[in-house]
């Protein structure tokens, strides 16, 4: 599905070809040290004017100025200038500036070049980049951009983000719109002091409304950090009536957008006539099952079709017709969930096609203010008990698996009527349990032979969907990697699926480590818990500027079971530890049976979602820290004689 926020890409990063003046010069001693303070590049100039026409037609104009400090600055110029048949870029130029402002040289035409935008996986897209790779390299200089592009739509979304990336601060930036007097216009600031526009009266009975900021430090990525646009300045801006491949719509309302994807599906939902006999047959296969038809439907998908994405023109918000998934055996996640929804409909079950936006970090959708940051497709089928969602992109995942990455946000079902924000089931770690029991014994040479039995649910299944499909020799590296222990060895492998009610995977391995005890005098020296999830978290204390998001999502309960070595016990048995913090709970106990010579430990671990202070950092380290001394923890065997 086409981004609306790749789209605003498209629209905000081509360039024109506009005369550059010899009194505009730029030079460095103009910059206020703080602005170069843990800064790679400095943009002194971003200014942009977006003009709306009454053709429901617009044009975007842009004059940016980089100065590049270093090397690693150089990624800011190296840009990729993406149009499509919507948007057309008429020409383009700039210029190069040394350290005292004095003009090397313009940009030649030849430093742009026209080519398709592969993303690695859309079979067929119309979008094109115009790359540039600017090779200078004398520190500090200054690149010069502009540019305007015609837009042969009116969509409802853009976006002003002036600084979007880590290392790179602000001198002066503006963003304008310039619409009509009469023209309905929406907005809404996030993280700006100033809490409105300035509007002016601009020429042609239009209305020109002027956002600036300016002195803006670079900002450096920290631990957890919540998204950019949580904690950046950002403006989100679109009419309310708009135009997009001459399919008119208006965003005034969810209700309202979700009617324009409606007249985007319409008649979009016809299956051959074979394939409505298979449906009729997985059906009568399951008379007055819903469930079980809804999963014979599901898997019918899975067997049927693959995904692919495909990205033309409207196609990249309007999927193909449900007889083109059928002859081609393909689709992407609009045209399968499309596909879907007509199965259902022909066994007569209700579903609704849903927009979402997919990916573990997404920019909340705000209910109070519609605007598009959706970037995929799935399906909701509402029961009279419960709700299924579907990811139809996916073919070796259960019924009702939809991945922590369109799990708990916003989904804007399509009903028969128009659209409705629904939000898709939170997670909650309890309910994505990782179940490990793991017996292990000691030989009389301190080496080891194990057996581990991991039962996956929920979300947490996500570690090994698909990785039973791997062949002995990748699932043997795979594994070598995944176990950082010295000295392991794989020596088999089994695992059970179960893809119906209450799924599930389980993993049972065999296995030995060589060696696994240290020899101290005449004691044994070794960790009890070994192949644990332990949370890998810096220990830096440096005070932090922003919040911190934690999206831990999974509970791990380890019981671990030793046969000790006959001939040596515990010289004494560690603290059991219990915390429950905020941010997650820790337990961990130990017993010996003497009788049995037996270790056995019982470990429970989950973290807690949420957004916390910076004022909380060093209490989070804390916890985590306190986790990790536990799980390293060392314990001395000595002889029982």
């Amino acid at each position: 599905m086409k981004s609306p926020f790749s789209i605003l890409l498209l629209s905000f990063l081509v360039f024109s070809c506009f005369h550059t003046f010899a009194n505009d010069r730029y030079p460095v001693s103009d910059i206020d040290p703080a602005l170069l303070t843990d800064a790679d590049a400095v943009i002194r100039e971003d200014n942009q004017t977006w003009e709306i026409h009454r053709n429901k037609q617009a044009r975007l104009s842009r004059k940016l100025v980089i100065t590049i400090v270093n090397n690693s600055g150089l990624r800011f110029v190296d840009l990729k200038l993406n149009h499509d048949s919507f948007v057309k870029i008429k020409d383009v130029g700039g210029a190069i500036y040394d350290a005292q402002g004095k003009k090397v040289r313009d940009l030649e035409r030849n430093e742009f070049q026209d080519v398709h935008s592969g993303d690695g996986f859309s079979i067929y897209s119309d979008a094109r980049e115009l790359q540039t790779d600017l090779y200078y390299h004398q520190y500090p200089f200054t690149v010069e951009f502009t540019y305007t592009v015609e837009e042969s739509f009116l969509y409802p979304n853009k976006f002003w983000m002036p600084v979007n990336s880590t290392g790179i601060s602000l001198q002066n930036a503006s963003f304008s719109c310039i619409v009509p007097s009469d023209f309905k216009f929406r907005y809404k600031q996030n993280n700006f002091i100033n809490n409105a526009p300035e509007i002016n009266p601009a020429s042609g009975n239009k209305l020109m409304y002027i956002w600036k900021l300016n002195d803006l430090p670079a900002w450096q990525l920290e631990p957890f950090m919540t998204i950019a646009a949580e904690v950046l300045p950002l403006v989100l801006i679109g009419p309310e009536e708009f135009e997009y491949g001459g399919y008119p719509g208006s965003m005034k309302t969810w209700d309202d957008f979700g009617k324009w994807i409606i007249s985007l599906n319409l008649n979009r939902q016809n299956l051959p006539d074979k394939t409505q006999e298979d449906v009729k047959e997985i059906v009568a296969r399951y008379p007055g099952d819903t469930l079980s038809i809804i999963r014979g439907i599901y898997e019918y998908v899975q067997q049927n079709t693959r995904y692919v994405s495909i990205q033309l023109g409207i196609g990249g918000f309007q999927p193909f017709d449900a007889t083109y998934v059928v002859q081609n055996q393909y689709g992407d996640c609009k045209a399968l969930a499309n596909f879907t929804y007509a199965l259902l409909a022909e066994a007569g079950i209700r579903s609704h096609y849903s927009w979402i936006h997919s990916g573990p970090r997404f920019f909340e959708v705000d209910p109070e203010f519609p605007f598009n940051s959706f970037n995929h497709v799935i399906l909701c089928v509402p029961l009279a008990q419960d709700t299924i969602w579907l990811e139809t992109t996916a073919n070796i995942v259960p019924m009702g698996y939809i991945g922590v990455s369109n799990s708990d946000r916003w989904s804007l079902v399509i009903t028969e009527t128009g659209g409705e924000l629904v939000r898709t089931p939170p997670v909650v770690s309890e309910d994505n349990l990782v179940t490990t029991n793991i017996h292990l014994s000691a030989n009389q040479e301190y080496s080891v032979e194990g057996t581990s039995i991991k039962k996956l649910e929920g979300l947490s299944m996500s570690d090994l969907i698909g990785v039973s499909l791997f062949g002995k020799e990748k699932l043997t590296d795979y594994y070598r990697q995944l176990v950082t222990v010295n000295n392991f060895e794989l020596l088999d492998i089994n695992f059970t699926e179960e893809k119906k009610a209450n799924p599930f995977i389980e993993e049972k391995i065999d296995f030995s480590i060589q060696n696994y005890f240290r020899k101290v005098g005449n004691r044994l020296l070794f960790q009890p818990l070994l192949m644990a999830y332990t949370p890998q978290v810096s220990s830096n204390k440096k005070e932090r500027k922003t919040d911190f998001r934690l999206d831990f999502y999974k509970s791990y309960k380890d019981t671990i079971e030793w046969q000790l070595p006959g001939n040596f016990q515990p010289a004494s048995l560690p603290d059991n530890y219990i915390s429950d913090t905020p941010f997650g709970y820790y337990s961990i106990e130990y017993s010996h049976n003497q009788t049995k010579n037996t270790l056995t430990l019982m470990r429970h671990f989950y973290g807690k979602r949420g957004v916390f202070s910076p004022a909380q950092w060093p209490d989070f380290l804390e916890f985590m820290q306190e986790v990790k001394r536990n799980d390293n923890m060392q314990m001395m065997l000595v002889s029982r004689e």
